[in-house]
């Protein structure tokens, strides 16, 4: 068992550049991010994948550990996976799970990484396995920044999208639908499997990782966090999320 956290960040958002390193609550985002990941009780490594010298240093400046990867990736997994191949590469070793936290889950609970990485390492069926959490309100429900999924009755992904999925109309809204977070687990042979399929039609309209291994027919398990993560898509959601912390 040798499992890894993995933090892709970089600073060319196009809806907030600069985020992993704005402060939130006197914080640095990608600080913030990486300090909680740090309390994982069973990842043997936690490291920031990114392409930017500014993340680097504020990362390394605060003790964590950084791997330089390519500016040219579109999608967070493939920077994991990118990262991933250097560390074995460079250490010599091989990681049976990866639990990607994106740069953007301030909120991110230790307690469900560790859920993941439970369930890869004991569950030779599940290959991947993403954070879910209810929408609380018809604002996120409706908004085009929360990624809204459909589970079947075994909580394995249906479909995911940035659409109001399932419909519900506002009048009838009681905090119904569910939202994934950017925290996704993989075996090792699932990220090599997203690295080598193709891009899909989903993925690039819906700009949803995820949509790549559903429409090549892959299962994602899905697990329901007791918690709320608040992402952080645009400089609106910075006062969402210290309104959260101030609850914690």
């Amino acid at each position: 068992m040798n499992p890894v956290i993995i933090i892709p960040a970089r600073m060319g958002s196009g809806r907030f550049p600069g985020k992993p390193l704005y402060k939130i609550d006197g914080v640095e985002m990608i600080v913030r991010i990486l300090n909680s990941c740090k309390k994982s009780k069973v990842a043997s490594n936690v490291f920031v994948a990114t392409c930017d010298k500014e993340i680097r240093h504020c990362v390394e400046n605060h003790g964590g550990d950084v791997v330089m990867t390519s500016s040219v990736h579109e999608r967070a997994s493939d920077r994991v996976a990118e990262a991933v191949a250097i560390l074995e590469k460079s250490c010599n070793l091989k990681y049976t799970s990866i639990v990607m936290v994106q740069g953007d889950e301030p909120l991110v609970d230790f307690n469900d990484i560790d859920l993941l990485i439970r369930l890869l390492e004991a569950d030779d069926q599940v290959d991947i396995c993403n954070i879910m959490c209810h929408i609380e309100n018809y604002y996120e429900f409706g908004s085009r920044n929360v990624v809204k999924v459909v589970a079947d009755v075994c909580d394995f992904a249906l479909v995911m999208s940035r659409s109001p999925i399932p419909f519900i109309d506002e009048v009838n809204y009681i905090r119904q639908g569910l939202k994934q977070t950017g925290v996704i687990g993989f075996t090792r042979h699932s990220l090599n499997l997203f690295d080598n399929l193709p891009e899909t039609s989903m993925e690039k309209i819906e700009s949803i990782d995820m949509m790549r291994f559903l429409q090549h027919g892959v299962k994602i398990k899905m697990i329901l966090s007791q918690e709320n993560y608040v992402a952080v898509d645009v400089i609106e959601d910075v006062q969402a999320v210290e309104s959260a912390l101030q609850l914690k």
